[in-house]
């Protein structure tokens, strides 16, 4: 879905005109692990790394260089988790599952 914007409002990353709002992109992956050694391999800049994120969805939020959120996952499998956080082989930082 694509927002239209009157020509007096400047674009700008949607968190900072609604708080509610914090992604400017969802983008489904398939493998959003895969996708996250990749990003990290090349110096991305997260803003959550691979974890379980609103509503059972599985990725990481990364920001770019105009301080927009982009939103990398997939739909995790039993109770929106991937099968190997259902199955315990991640561990927890801070209540939250990642990678070891």
């Amino acid at each position: 879905m694509l927002k239209a914007i009157r020509p007096d409002v400047l674009p700008c990353p949607n968190r900072t005109r609604h708080e509610w709002a914090r992604w400017d992109a969802f983008i489904y992956t398939a493998d959003p692990g895969a996708l996250f050694e990749e990003f990290r391999r090349s110096g991305a800049s997260f803003l959550t790394e691979l974890t379980v994120l609103d509503e059972g969805l599985w990725g990481f939020e990364v920001t770019d260089a105009d301080g927009y959120v982009l939103a990398f996952a997939r739909v995790g499998q039993e109770r929106g988790l991937p099968e190997d956080v259902a199955d315990g082989n991640i561990l927890c930082f801070g209540g939250r599952p990642t990678t070891g």
